[in-house]
């Protein structure tokens, strides 16, 4: 249905169709809005009896795939923030029937111009799984996936990012200095447990058992729980931790962790060592110490 009001000293053209979204423009005279009004509705009204993969742009469905898949995951912050990146591109605008492995190509081809190979393939893995949903949940795309069976870029090594001598001394200076006082006990924690980022700051007092020194990591990336057990330089960090009431172990958010690791490199002029990898050093002093690769694994959750 079609609705023409005057607003101001334009014309606003507004339509409203079931199973569309509200399509509205402005003109200079009534006239040019009732043509226009006509001309949308017919294409809309065309639009709905084609193919549903016509009817579909890939930001239709990775909108959805965002709102209703994305948003039940534990990484959702990380794919939310590809996704809307990704939806300001040209390519997302697509229709999916016209979505083609030549496109596809095209579009990796264009994209490893700004971006590293593995940001590449993360985004491909999103890509392909809303792709596969959207064909056999919702009826919408079409087969084979043009994301799948892709040739990918060439992925550099693994990280081997340690620490290096005099630099856990400048990063502790740098971090008590912090005005967080979570910030440098989260750093040791790290370091003495293996734990990523987000398990740490994911910790609730109710996980910790302070008589078996264990404390229990109930959002793992993998979705596997485990129990850690803890050093004692980590029982003394959570002993000594300021006497707040918060369920929270480590009161600090993601993003004030983010930006002060990122301040504490800029201050102690350290360059290429991430907070991840805190994480691999970790699991490097574990087998340096004697442990065994399974009792390792255990520790740090990691599935080979």
């Amino acid at each position: 249905m079609a609705t023409i009001r005057k607003r101001g000293k334009s014309w606003q053209a507004q339509i409203r169709l079931a199973d569309h979204p509200p399509q509205s423009k402005s003109f200079s005279t009534k006239a040019a809005a009732q043509q226009w009004a006509r001309i949308t509705t017919h294409q809309l009204l065309d639009d709905h009896a084609a193919p549903p993969e016509s009817r579909h742009t890939l930001a239709s469905i990775l909108e959805q795939y965002r709102d209703k898949i994305v948003s039940l995951k534990i990484s959702k912050a990380v794919e939310n923030t590809i996704i809307n990146r990704f939806l300001r591109e040209d390519f997302a605008q697509t229709s999916l029937h016209d979505v083609t492995k030549i496109t596809v190509s095209a579009y990796r081809d264009t994209r490893l111009q700004s971006v590293k190979p593995s940001t590449f393939v993360r985004e491909l893995g999103i890509l392909r799984h809303c792709w596969d949903v959207a064909t056999h949940e919702w009826g919408i795309a079409h087969e084979p996936n043009p994301f799948s069976k892709l040739r990918l870029p060439r992925i550099g090594g693994r990280r081997e990012r340690r620490l290096r001598a005099g630099e856990f001394d400048q990063i502790a200076i740098a971090a008590k200095a912090q005005r967080n006082p979570y910030v440098f006990p989260v750093i040791v924690f790290a370091l003495e447990t293996a734990l990523r980022g987000k398990e740490i700051l994911a910790l609730r007092w109710t996980d910790f058992d302070k008589s078996a020194a264990t404390i229990r990591v109930r959002q793992p990336k993998n979705q596997h729980e485990r129990v850690v057990p803890l050093t004692p330089k980590a029982m003394r960090i959570l002993m000594d931790l300021p006497a707040v009431r918060s369920e929270q172990v480590f009161v600090i958010t993601q993003c004030a962790l983010k930006q002060a690791w990122q301040r504490i490199m800029r201050k102690t002029h350290i360059v290429d060592l991430h907070f991840h990898d805190l994480r691999h050093e970790a699991v490097s002093r574990f087998v340096e110490a004697g442990l065994t690769l399974p009792e390792v694994a255990q520790i740090s959750g990691h599935r080979d």
